[in-house]
């Protein structure tokens, strides 16, 4: 999940779409919304 975060970071734009994206990962994968929203703001 970091590492997807990180790639969407990379151009200094954290778009809503991305986010929106790596968030249906993250619950696929079985993490909830409190920790990604953690993740995505480190």
């Amino acid at each position: 999940m970091l590492d997807l975060i990180a790639l969407a970071k990379r151009d200094q734009e954290f778009h809503v779409t991305e986010k929106m994206y790596i968030k249906q990962i993250g619950k696929f994968l079985g993490y909830s919304d409190d920790d990604m929203m953690a993740m995505m703001e480190s």
